[in-house]
């Protein structure tokens, strides 16, 4: 068909539409489902028919017996759970059918309902099926009377963030979700969802190109614990991109880290005294600009923003001794090992990663400078740096000491000034 012929499936006014001519297509997309019920919107479901056998030895087995004269029988509920039986005959025979098939004691059984000869279900379940539920189970896994303790389910959860890889989304996380939704049906379950929220993390190449043994280029982490260290290898594989869209391993960067610690461990050992007011402020500031990262999976930024301090505090002779044991506390999470040879070696007690976060350093951040963008006719043209609550004419003062920004007043009357106080400064000039 040529355009003219085809219909129009663009937004536009509808014609030729009865009582609904005039209507603009987007208003007439929302209100449809008054027409007719049929046109109401739906859910669509994609969870299909689900095969939950497999033809192998290590799984649970399906509990179910077969009897010549019941027919299918599940095994009683006081015979649960079937365990499986010890064997070393597992590997598969090329028949297509599971390795128990093969152990008749295992297979060889009694009917639950007539007492007859009967044979086991030889299959065992999907290992979809088998990690649907594993989270309940972590709650108490050393009940040995029930899958999970319903009391500690309540305390724990649902799980507050998942994080894998995107492909979890479309198939283990759709079948927890599943066997969630069942046991929250069935009553045994205060909670319908069981993941509150998903991360999906990305995907680390190497050099450029995706890693693969015909390759050659996969990355063993045991060499670079032996040349780098498992503290640099740690930091790198959470400074080298965003966590939730992976990135590019290269050497040169494991060497940059490994730097980046070595610097570390000056700061551990300069001599302790007072540390001026613009190191506690620039602690004060990396302290809240980590915290916010972490919370954020955005731990590459976390990370930089310790980068910038330690390159502030080698700019001094000395420092405090709590300045060094925070900045152990901020490491810790990405450099475990050099952060704890550090806190203990400033007198820190009960490792560094139960010392809890750096604390009382709010009083600096009210002392820290801001940065106040300069709109002049709309445009920005440049930040000037002032303490926090400056007024209007110390703004003012300040942008036109800015060559970047005074160029754009030279010749020029300011008409009207807008000031937001640690936000913005507007001009207007003729």
């Amino acid at each position: 068909c040529s355009p003219e012929e085809l219909p129009y499936t663009e937004y536009g006014v509808m014609i030729n539409s009865g009582p609904h001519t005039g209507w603009k297509s987007e208003e007439f997309i929302e209100r449809v489902g008054e027409i007719h019920e049929s046109m109401k919107p739906t859910v669509n479901y994609h969870l299909h028919d689900w095969c939950v056998s497999r033809q192998r030895y290590w799984g649970p087995p399906i509990p179910v017996i077969y009897c010549d004269k019941c027919g299918i029988v599940p095994v009683p509920e006081e015979d649960l759970p079937v365990l499986l039986p010890e064997t070393d005959d597992y590997i598969p025979d090329g028949s297509g059918l599971s390795p128990l098939a093969r152990n008749a004691e295992f297979v060889n059984t009694t009917c639950p309902k007539c007492g007859g000869p009967a044979k086991r279900e030889t299959d065992v379940s999907d290992n979809f099926l088998d990690s649907a539920w594993y989270f309940l189970r972590y709650v108490s896994p050393h009940d040995d009377k029930n899958p999970y303790d319903p009391e500690l389910a309540k305390k724990w959860l649902p799980v507050d963030m998942y994080i894998g890889g995107n492909e979890h989304a479309n198939l283990h996380l759709m079948y927890s979700r599943f066997i969630t939704m069942a046991l929250h049906d069935m009553g045994l379950l205060h909670f319908e969802e069981p993941f509150i929220s998903f991360r999906g993390h990305g995907l680390i190449i190497k050099d450029g190109q995706k890693m693969s043994k015909s390759k050659g280029n996969i990355v063993n982490p045991n060499e670079y614990f032996e040349t780098h260290g498992v503290d640099a290898l740690r930091t790198y594989l959470m400074f080298m991109g965003s966590f939730l869209e992976g990135g590019d391993f290269r050497d040169s960067g494991m060497d940059a880290i490994k730097r980046f610690l070595n610097r570390v461990w000056e700061i551990a050992n300069l001599p302790e005294a007072k540390s001026p007011l613009e190191l506690k402020i620039k602690m004060a500031e990396t302290i809240e600009k980590v915290q916010y990262s972490i919370e954020n999976i955005k731990y590459n930024t976390a990370i930089a923003a310790i980068m910038e301090f330690v390159n502030e505090a080698l700019k001094h002779n000395s420092i405090e001794r709590q300045l060094v044991i925070d900045l152990a506390k901020l490491l810790a999470p990405f450099a475990p090992f050099i952060s704890e040879e550090i806190f203990e070696l400033k007198g820190g007690k009960g490792g560094v990663l139960n010392a809890g976060f750096p604390a009382d350093y709010e009083k600096y951040l009210k002392l820290a400078d801001v940065e106040i963008p300069v709109q002049i006719n709309g445009k920005i043209r440049g930040k000037v740096e002032v303490s926090q609550g400056a007024t209007r004419d110390t703004v003012l003062e300040a942008l036109k000491k800015d060559p970047k920004i005074s160029k754009h007043l030279e010749g020029k009357e300011i008409r009207k000034v807008i000031y937001v106080p640690d936000k913005i400064m507007n001009l207007i000039v003729k």
